[in-house]
């Protein structure tokens, strides 16, 4: 299964977003999450600095892409 709240990702799942689905990245509960896919083993994410802020190159939001065991739990499952 694909979900993401981008709009230019095939995922794009504009009904779960704010419904409480949850992503896990090697059974760590992951936030700031773009994207994830549980067949694909990928988890998109926002970037974060040391004190937690978002970071920004510009006017762009920076994107990190991690990958293992992805889990996605849907608030109805």
């Amino acid at each position: 299964m694909r979900v993401s709240v981008d709009t230019q990702d095939p995922g794009y799942s504009p009904g779960l977003i704010g419904r409480g689905v949850k992503v896990f990245l090697d059974d760590i509960e992951q936030r700031r999450v773009v994207t994830a896919d549980d067949e694909l083993g990928l988890v998109v994410m926002y970037d974060v600095d040391e004190q937690g802020q978002v970071k920004m190159e510009g006017d762009e939001v920076v994107r990190i892409t991690a990958h293992g065991a992805v889990k996605i739990e849907m608030p109805y499952a």
